[in-house]
């Protein structure tokens, strides 16, 4: 961004600086160079001071700033020659730069220049650049120097170099790439079994007309079941069968789940108890089968069969994917957490 900066300057009044190539009797002009690491290298300086104001402004370009591009600012100030505590030829000026909020704004950000005026009144060197602001440290940022009347740089352009990759939204790639197509071969279950066998038929899923009757237990009750049976019923059928669906007896079907377990009992589970299971769903539908040691791995094994169930919702039906499954699992880890 090229920077302006008004300036209120305490420089003896020229009666006439028309020979400065100025644009008109009240205006001297000084030209030179200025370097802002980071920002602008080596950049033209342009001052013009009113001599009848007694104010000034300064303009050079922040070549690099902004994500690369070159752009103009502005910043005031008075500019004091000697003073309070200062060498009678310390040039000086300070002010704020910029809009304090918006796009492009640097929070009211203050910048000082200091140079060192020629006893003949036409050179101002070892200039710095100075960042900070009333209540902060000021921090040396930049060099400069110019001289009065010199002649316009004609030979500067400013090309900002590439910005960075994050400098602007407009520097995203304009393509797409999509992500690889996903693997349709593995199941669709989370977390994944720890062995398991499929194949490529699909079938049709027939709810049970009421209630939790789509999953039977045999060889007892258990109430810990009884609720995970109309728990699951409810998770795994959530939508109503459209009255045609299954219409023609096209393909085969499973109409329900056997549950059979080693153990009915439902005290609290413990470190080492057997949480396996085994899940069995033929080709044809007929006989879906879940077994388990316990009453634990039963829980497991309905919360896989829940996952291989689909709803087509074009069709108003159930369907069960990548038939015959024989799935064996178990938790991976005797533990599921500690709390301390």
């Amino acid at each position: 961004m090229a920077i302006m900066l008004a300036l209120a300057l305490a420089l003896p009044t020229a009666a006439s600086t028309g020979s400065l190539g100025s644009a008109d009797s009240t205006t001297e002009i000084w030209r030179g160079r200025l370097t802002y690491p980071g920002c602008s290298d080596n950049v033209p300086l342009d001052i013009r001071v009113d001599t009848v104001a007694n104010t000034a402004a300064a303009n050079w370009t922040f070549q690099n700033c902004d994500g690369g591009h070159c752009g103009q600012g502005s910043a005031g100030g008075p500019l004091t020659i000697g003073g309070p505590g200062r060498a009678a030829n310390n040039w000086t000026t300070q002010g704020g730069w910029g809009p304090t909020s918006g796009p492009g704004s640097h929070g009211g950000a203050f910048y000082s220049l200091t140079a060192t005026l020629s006893a003949d009144k036409t050179q101002l060197t070892g200039g710095q650049v100075y960042r900070g602001g009333p209540t902060e440290h000021w921090v040396s940022d930049g060099s400069w120097h110019a001289t009065k009347g010199a002649p316009p740089d004609l030979n500067f352009t400013c090309v900002p170099p590439p910005p960075l990759p994050w400098a602007s939204c407009e520097t995203l790639p304009k393509t797409w790439t999509p992500p690889p197509p996903r693997n349709t071969t593995r199941p669709r279950l989370w977390p994944l079994p720890k062995s398991y066998t499929n194949g490529s038929t699909s079938l049709r899923v027939q709810p049970a007309n009421s209630g939790s009757g789509f999953f039977t237990l045999a060889g007892g009750a258990s109430p810990l079941l009884t609720a995970a049976f109309e728990r699951y019923t409810a998770l795994t059928f959530p939508h109503p069968v459209a009255k045609d669906a299954g219409a023609g007896g096209g393909g085969s079907a499973v109409s329900g789940l056997a549950v059979s377990v080693q153990s009915l009992a439902e005290d609290f589970p413990q470190l080492g108890d057997n949480e396996s299971y085994t899940l069995h769903i033929p080709a044809t539908g007929d006989g879906a089968t879940l077994s388990a040691p316990t009453v634990f791995g039963i829980l497991h094994g309905l919360e896989t069969f829940s996952q291989l169930v689909r709803f087509d919702f074009k069709a108003g039906s159930y369907t069960l994917r990548q038939a015959p499954w024989m799935i064996q699992d178990e938790p991976r880890f005797p533990h599921r957490g500690s709390c301390i």
